[in-house]
């Protein structure tokens, strides 16, 4: 039985090449789907995109505002993270789904809007912003741990009744770093 080892500098080269790809990727979809303006602060979405591909705009910290387009239906994973000066963006309407880490550590977003039609938020996506009151849809289902965790400034949430799986003790894995948050339910 031969044994096949592959040298360590050669899996750390091919991570190496994957992940220069799949940038190299990002940036091609954001060059055919995206309209960048104001030095890049600003990001105008094509009105043809459904689907947000997950970290399509993260860390790019001089991206202050996001028009979405109305058919978007999806915000995909860490699509917006780290993106540290983004300050206005508005949900559509449509969007059902905000995936994990959408808005990880967007840490100048203070407000946002969750459209009637959000079914659910994942885990971390709202983490490290500076989110301060926050009203959930009643379309909202689930909600995954640490949605709104490391958002200090957050101090009343408003809670839909018909959330799936939500003991008092999920209500708190919601928020991890601010336990003192006052839950309303409608």
């Amino acid at each position: 039985q031969t044994n096949f080892l592959i040298p360590m500098t050669f899996l750390i080269f091919l991570y190496e090449q994957k992940r220069k790809e799949r940038i190299l990727m990002l940036e091609q979809w954001i060059k055919e789907n995206a309209n960048m303006k104001d030095r890049g602060s600003v990001a105008v979405i094509n009105d043809d995109v459904w689907i947000l591909p997950p970290r399509c705009f993260s860390n790019m910290p001089g991206l202050k505002k996001v028009i979405l387009p109305y058919n978007l239906r999806k915000i995909g994973a860490f699509s917006f993270a780290g993106c540290r000066s983004l300050e206005v963006i508005d949900i559509p309407r449509q969007v059902v789904l905000i995936d994990d880490g959408a808005f990880y550590g967007c840490c100048s977003l203070k407000a946002i809007n969750i459209p009637d039609n959000v079914v659910g938020i994942g885990s971390m996506a709202f983490a490290g912003t500076d989110l301060n009151t926050i009203t959930l849809p009643k379309s909202v289902r689930y909600i995954d741990d640490g949605a709104f965790a490391d958002c200090p400034r957050i101090n009343q949430i408003s809670l839909p009744e018909n959330l799936y799986d939500i003991p008092y003790e999920k209500q708190r894995m919601i928020f991890v770093s601010n336990p003192d948050a006052i839950f309303r339910c409608d």
